[in-house]
């Protein structure tokens, strides 16, 4: 039960984190609301962590801690820091030529990002001196991933888990104390750059603590340096496609007035499962998987594989049919004050509505990419990636005028789904994946809880039981009849072990 008790460590911190992020944005949001200069600090700090999925926690993680993992347990301590100090130069010397070009052609990166503000060039403007700004950010929060990876592979999850914590304390402080307006951009982009320093520094400092001690080296004709170059090469193409996908539905939003703003916000509500769930499971799942192939127990893996799914479903069903039937009360709930006014509550609830709908799908993704990445296969999913992307683009595109920045959800949400259906197919086609019988009765028994849980909360609703004082208790409510008909369906997901077919 390893796999769900280090879930639930790193979910707990993740929880701590999501929640201090909340207070975040519900302090961006009284100060600023869903506005131009509120959207032109999301384009600025958008781009790092687009390209933290590249050398951060995406391409880079998926290649580096299988290796490291292998090199750890396989060769020994000193193999394992020697092979890091070569990645360290690597990882160093790119993130700092890429970080001063973008900040030299940040002007031109802001007009293909935010094109939809063509018009408006002192939202342009700003965006860009913000961009600026916030870019380095990339520098130290890949660094924080590189021990963070390291630390996983070591079994340890704590600090990697607990680091983006700074980042929320640090821009809450930012907001709280700087005037409104462009200077309350300023602050936080500024907030954003401590932030990093910060996370990156807490992650090291735990990384010496477990006796990893590293220099720069570089790498030789046959080191394992190289070897995860070569399988970067596919995680990165595909970690771009990703990266292009969120990229073009920002390019979309930005013709919707405040539609960057309200996508923003429905996306930080679901992405609080998402990450407590999703991120959470993914995070211990590449490292326990790495190691069970690494040591040829294919059964060891498939079963983790079932495990992580039906945890994953535990807690996604119930989290996506709440959000489904409670978005706008949610919404106005953690942000409807100050600035943020009844429309952009109305029009944030409309797309967290839609998002809802593809959370499972987000959260299975997730587990199945990992699943190629444990095995050392990064080209797979960037060829999903690179379907699931056309598909996005599309219906984002040709929605617009019908559904307006919806269109962004409906994409994400459909090509979510239809990313599922292929990873899934391809993993029990090579017989990389079998879906046990009780996985597929216990999701079953899930959805069916689900759905009587909402048919509850829809009356409530109807008797118009929806006020925000009875929002908790609508929630309550749901939760306790979700769980009360698990227990009388035999679904013991975190008190059993998996059983086989």
């Amino acid at each position: 039960m390893s796999l769900i008790k280090n879930t639930f460590n790193v979910g707990f911190w993740t929880l701590i984190s999501r929640f201090l992020g909340y207070v975040r944005d519900a302090f961006v949001a009284y100060f600023l609301g869903a506005g131009a200069i509120n959207d032109a600090f999301i384009i600025a700090f958008r781009l790092p962590n687009l390209f933290r999925t590249i050398f951060g926690e995406g391409a880079f993680s998926a290649a580096f801690v299988p290796l490291f993992s292998k090199v750890l347990h396989k060769d020994g301590h000193a193999a394992a820091e020697r092979f890091a100090a070569q990645v360290q130069l690597l990882l160093f010397c790119t993130l700092v030529l890429f970080c001063l070009v973008m900040i030299i052609f940040m002007p031109e990166v802001m007009l293909l990002t935010a094109y939809g503000y063509a018009d408006t060039p002192e939202v342009l403007e700003l965006a860009t001196s913000l961009g600026r700004i916030t870019f380095p950010y990339i520098i130290f929060v890949s660094f924080m991933a590189f021990y963070g990876g390291i630390l996983n592979s070591a079994g340890k999850f704590f600090a990697f888990a607990s680091a983006p914590i700074f980042l929320n304390i640090v821009q809450i402080f930012a907001i709280s104390l700087a005037p409104r307006g462009e200077a309350a951009g300023y602050a936080l982009s500024y907030g954003a750059l401590v932030a990093g320093v910060l996370e990156m520094l807490w992650v090291m400092f735990f990384a010496y603590r477990a006796g990893f001690k590293f220099g720069m080296i570089i790498p030789s004709e046959d080191s394992q340096a190289r070897v995860l170059l070569r399988k970067m090469g596919p995680g990165i193409i595909g970690s771009s496609i990703a990266q292009i996908n969120v990229w073009v539905g920002t390019i979309i939003a930005t013709f919707v007035p405040a539609g960057v703003s309200y996508l923003y916000y429905a996306d930080r509500v679901y992405h609080l499962p998402l990450a407590l769930i999703g991120t959470a499971m993914g995070t211990v799942l590449l490292a326990s998987l790495s190691k069970h192939i690494a040591g040829g127990d294919r059964q060891a893996a498939i079963k983790m594989q079932n495990q992580a799914i039906e945890l994953c479903m535990f807690l996604t069903l119930p989290a996506a049919f709440g959000l489904a039937l409670l978005s706008e009360g949610i919404v106005d709930l953690l942000f409807g004050r100050g600035e943020f006014n009844n429309t952009a509550v109305v029009e944030t609830g409309k797309a967290l509505f839609v998002f809802s709908i593809g959370l499972p799908a987000f959260v299975l993704t997730k587990i199945f990419i990992n699943s190629f990445f444990a095995e050392g296969d990064t080209k797979t999913p960037v060829k999903v990636a690179f379907i699931a992307l056309l598909v996005n683009v599309a219906l984002s595109w040709f929605l617009l005028p019908q559904l307006r920045h919806i269109s962004i959800a409906v994409g994400a949400v459909v090509s979510a789904w239809l990313s599922v259906v292929m990873l899934v197919v391809l993993l029990i086609k090579r017989k990389q994946m079998k879906l046990y019988r009780t996985t597929i009765l216990h999701t079953s028994k899930m959805l069916l809880a689900c759905a009587c849980m909402s048919a509850i909360v829809f009356m409530m609703q109807i008797l118009a039981l929806s006020a925000i004082p009875l929002l908790f208790l609508q929630i309550f409510i749901g939760a306790i009849i979700y769980f009360s008909l698990l227990l009388m369906l035999k679904v013991h997901i975190i008190f059993k072990p998996l059983s086989r077919l």
